[in-house]
């Protein structure tokens, strides 16, 4: 890993846990250590998403032969994999449970993890 791509992690990773952090605090949204789904078919649907990423991030590792590629592959599977559960249970949370404003912090969590996808992008991509 490059000092810019450290460096870039460090800054996105501050600046991700103040804006969630003033999210939290200012709407009164519950702090939850565990997440819960909002309910049963949410629980059920979430556990396919992530059972999918995880075979789509899984599968390529077989086909790529070029190291470089396989540790760029891998780390955009990393963020981007999150970024999507977080973005699907933004949408989940913000079609059933408005009240709670939770979808907000999904919201935070899956860009904070697409920018840090871009970055791994923009920084290890131009090899």
């Amino acid at each position: 890993m490059t000092k810019e791509l450290f460096l870039f992690f460090l800054i996105i990773t501050l600046i991700y846990f103040f804006i969630r952090k003033s999210v939290i605090k200012h709407l009164g949204i519950s702090k939850k250590f565990i997440y819960v789904p909002v309910n049963d078919s949410h629980k059920r649907l979430e556990t396919i998403v992530t059972v999918t990423l995880m075979l789509v991030c899984l599968i390529p590792i077989f086909l790529i032969a070029d190291y470089d590629s396989l540790i760029l592959y891998g780390n955009l599977a990393i963020f981007s994999g999150p970024g999507i559960l977080f973005a699907f249970r933004a949408f989940i949370e913000w079609k059933l449970d408005k009240t709670t404003k939770r979808f907000l912090v999904s919201i935070i969590d899956s860009i904070a993890f697409i920018i840090m996808a871009l970055g791994v992008l923009f920084f290890m991509g131009g090899k």
